[in-house]
């Protein structure tokens, strides 16, 4: 591909000097003559020609700009940045079309509402930044809320360019009236009880048992009763334990199985007095055409020592065990308010009472 260079010449008698040029196979194009000017194209591989006839003629001429592939590709450097400019903006417009940039999760209630169990449940289903538009339908994503989240009435979900808006509307509290009597599950304290059908039967500070009766029924049953409870677990533990020691001697047996039902039974010698037994399971030529089981029976010669560990060694670990399991007794309305302790020593045994106060709604 040929490159031309633009000129303008500037003086007098500037027909004669274009004649000279083609008289030199100078190949001219674009020319336009103005008075005592002219301007044209020529290949730029003859710019020579035309500064020895300037010269010889007393002209001077100016080179306006150049033309071709090596000029554009000259020009490149300066649009780059334009270029790549234009490929970030069109690809963020594509994945803002297609993609969900940002997920934002809200409720609509005056009270505080816990969104914790609704994005868990939006990243156990892959609705994070990043996921296909496509992947779920608005309608797919209300529904997988409304029946995964117990306490959600509705929900709105919309996108709105990238974002996935969800905007949660809890469940107003509904009191259920009860047909029959209502009895406490727990032993506890009442600190409140309001009574909206049937007959009150408790009121604050009295000292419930479980089964004792909260709320006659009278055309109905039903209201508002919290009470302090406190929910235990106990533990026993002794000083003296048995202490495992391994000598480091094994007794290996090995058995073969053949097309699963033919087996090959090693011969067990062990001699061992006190051991613990492990088991492995793995194929003998597994690429073969006929894989052959093996069951490998490993015997650990092992010591028992008595040994002695106080319980103030394992005084914190003792503790939190017995709170996760006081904990597990609680269910997730009531709100913990205190936690103690009573640890009596008794000789080598010792016995821990954990004991978890809580509020628990009764009705």
């Amino acid at each position: 591909m040929k490159d031309y260079v633009n000129v303008k010449i500037t003086g007098l008698n500037l027909l004669r000097l274009i004649d000279k040029l083609v008289e030199k196979n100078v190949c001219i194009t674009g020319l336009k003559v103005k008075t005592n000017q002219v301007r044209f194209s020529i290949e730029e591989d003859k710019l020579p020609i035309l500064d020895n006839v300037c010269k010889k003629e007393h002209k001077f001429y100016q080179i306006i700009y150049k033309n071709g592939f090596k000029q554009l590709i000259s020009r490149v450097p300066y649009f780059l940045g334009t270029i790549v400019a234009l490929i970030l903006i069109f690809s963020y417009f594509f994945a803002y079309s297609l993609f969900v940039i940002n997920v934002d999760v809200s409720y609509s209630s005056n009270l505080s509402y816990d969104l914790t169990p609704v994005n868990e449940l939006l990243e156990k289903n892959g609705i994070v930044p990043g996921m296909r538009k496509s992947k779920y339908k608005i309608s797919e994503i209300q529904n997988m809320i409304l029946i995964g989240i117990d306490n959600v009435e509705g929900c709105e979900v919309r996108y709105n360019g990238g974002n996935l808006s969800i905007c949660i509307y809890p469940a107003t509290e509904r009191y259920e009236v009860s047909t029959e009597n209502i009895y406490s599950k727990f032993d506890g304290i009442i600190i409140e009880a309001e009574v909206y059908s049937g007959n009150l039967k408790v009121k604050k500070g009295d000292i419930v048992k479980e089964g004792d009766i909260l709320i006659e029924n009278d055309n109905g049953a039903s209201g508002n009763i919290t009470a302090k409870v406190y929910f235990t677990a106990t533990q026993i533990y002794n000083q003296n334990r048995q202490k495992i020691i391994y000598t480091g001697n094994e007794y290996k047996v090995k058995d073969f199985c053949i097309a699963s039902n033919f087996w090959i039974y090693g011969k067990n010698n062990c001699n061992f007095t006190t051991f613990l037994v492990e088991e492995k399971n793995y194929y003998v030529g597994k690429n073969l055409f006929l894989p052959i089981l093996c069951k490998e029976t490993i015997f650990k010669e092992i010591e028992i020592q008595e040994e002695i560990v106080p319980f103030e060694s394992v005084e914190e670990v003792v503790k939190s065990s017995l709170y996760e399991e006081a904990k597990t007794k609680i269910n997730s309305e009531s709100e913990i308010t205190n936690v103690t302790y009573s640890i009596v020593n008794e000789g080598d045994y010792t016995r821990i009472d954990c004991y978890i106060e809580a509020i628990v709604r009764l009705a």
